[in-house]
Protein backbone atom coordinates (compact mmCIF):
# COMPACT_ATOMS: atom_id res chain seq x y z
CA UNK A 1 0.00 0.00 0.00
CA UNK A 2 1.44 3.41 -0.61
CA UNK A 3 2.21 5.76 1.51
CA UNK A 4 -0.71 8.15 0.85
CA UNK A 5 -3.43 5.39 0.90
CA UNK A 6 -2.22 4.39 4.08
CA UNK A 7 -2.62 8.24 5.28
CA UNK A 8 -5.93 8.37 4.40
CA UNK A 9 -6.84 5.00 5.56
CA UNK A 10 -5.07 5.89 9.16
CA UNK A 11 -7.30 9.35 9.17
CA UNK A 12 -10.26 7.84 8.15
CA UNK A 13 -10.39 5.17 10.64
CA UNK A 14 -7.99 6.46 13.64
CA UNK A 15 -9.05 8.77 16.29
CA UNK A 16 -6.89 11.75 16.88
CA UNK A 17 -4.62 10.00 19.77
CA UNK A 18 -3.75 7.04 17.21
CA UNK A 19 -3.24 9.70 14.52
CA UNK A 20 -0.68 11.88 16.72
CA UNK A 21 1.12 8.64 17.42
CA UNK A 22 1.32 7.80 13.74
CA UNK A 23 3.15 11.10 13.05
CA UNK A 24 5.41 10.97 16.28
CA UNK A 25 6.37 7.55 15.38
CA UNK A 26 6.66 8.64 11.60
CA UNK A 27 9.05 11.61 12.79
CA UNK A 28 10.87 9.37 15.01
CA UNK A 29 11.49 6.87 12.07
CA UNK A 30 13.03 9.74 10.26
CA UNK A 31 14.90 11.89 12.70
CA UNK A 32 18.31 10.10 14.46
CA UNK A 33 17.08 11.44 17.81
CA UNK A 34 14.91 10.74 20.55
CA UNK A 35 13.82 14.54 20.67
CA UNK A 36 11.42 15.55 17.95
CA UNK A 37 10.93 19.01 17.46
CA UNK A 38 7.41 19.86 16.47
CA UNK A 39 5.09 21.93 18.38
CA UNK A 40 1.72 21.23 19.22
CA UNK A 41 0.47 23.84 17.24
CA UNK A 42 2.20 22.27 13.94
CA UNK A 43 1.28 19.04 14.84
CA UNK A 44 -2.65 20.72 14.94
CA UNK A 45 -2.27 21.75 11.12
CA UNK A 46 -1.46 18.36 10.58
CA UNK A 47 -3.72 16.62 11.59
CA UNK A 48 -6.41 18.95 11.34
CA UNK A 49 -7.21 19.99 14.67
CA UNK A 50 -6.22 22.97 16.83
CA UNK A 51 -3.47 23.05 19.41
CA UNK A 52 -5.45 21.88 22.46
CA UNK A 53 -6.82 18.78 20.91
CA UNK A 54 -3.39 18.40 20.35
CA UNK A 55 -2.49 18.54 24.47
CA UNK A 56 -5.22 16.64 25.00
CA UNK A 57 -4.64 13.76 22.86
CA UNK A 58 -0.89 14.15 23.99
CA UNK A 59 -1.96 13.06 27.29
CA UNK A 60 -4.11 10.44 26.23
CA UNK A 61 -0.71 8.72 24.91
CA UNK A 62 1.21 9.74 28.07
CA UNK A 63 -1.87 8.13 30.17
CA UNK A 64 -1.28 4.92 27.81
CA UNK A 65 2.38 5.26 28.15
CA UNK A 66 1.97 5.21 32.07
CA UNK A 67 0.07 2.08 31.71
CA UNK A 68 2.03 0.03 29.64
CA UNK A 69 0.06 0.07 26.37
CA UNK A 70 2.28 0.55 23.12
CA UNK A 71 0.10 2.81 20.70
CA UNK A 72 1.56 1.08 17.84
CA UNK A 73 0.05 -2.23 18.70
CA UNK A 74 -3.57 -1.09 18.83
CA UNK A 75 -1.93 1.20 15.46
CA UNK A 76 -1.55 -1.93 13.37
CA UNK A 77 -4.73 -3.94 14.89
CA UNK A 78 -7.02 -0.57 13.46
CA UNK A 79 -7.81 -1.36 17.45
CA UNK A 80 -9.08 2.68 18.84
CA UNK A 81 -11.67 1.12 21.10
CA UNK A 82 -9.62 -0.57 23.02
CA UNK A 83 -7.03 1.35 22.89
CA UNK A 84 -9.40 4.72 24.19
CA UNK A 85 -11.23 2.61 26.74
CA UNK A 86 -7.77 1.35 28.06
CA UNK A 87 -6.88 5.42 28.92
CA UNK A 88 -10.30 6.22 30.07
CA UNK A 89 -10.95 8.11 27.14
CA UNK A 90 -13.03 6.51 25.10
CA UNK A 91 -16.41 8.33 23.98
CA UNK A 92 -19.44 6.90 24.24
CA UNK A 93 -21.86 8.05 21.33
CA UNK A 94 -25.52 7.62 20.44
CA UNK A 95 -27.72 6.68 17.09
CA UNK A 96 -25.30 8.90 14.93
CA UNK A 97 -22.34 7.42 15.90
CA UNK A 98 -20.19 10.56 16.12
CA UNK A 99 -19.63 12.96 19.38
CA UNK A 100 -22.06 15.63 17.80
CA UNK A 101 -25.84 15.78 17.15
CA UNK A 102 -26.48 12.93 19.45
CA UNK A 103 -30.02 15.07 20.82
CA UNK A 104 -32.48 13.35 22.74
CA UNK A 105 -36.18 15.00 22.54
CA UNK A 106 -38.80 14.11 24.77
CA UNK A 107 -42.51 15.50 24.20
CA UNK A 108 -45.10 15.09 26.95
CA UNK A 109 -48.56 16.14 25.98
Amino acid sequence: MSLTAQTAACNRVHELPERLARWLLTAHDRLDTDRIPLTHEFLGMMLGTGRPTVTLAAGTLQRAGAKGLDPTDFLRRNDSYHFLHSTDDLLITGPTYTNVMDLHVMLIA
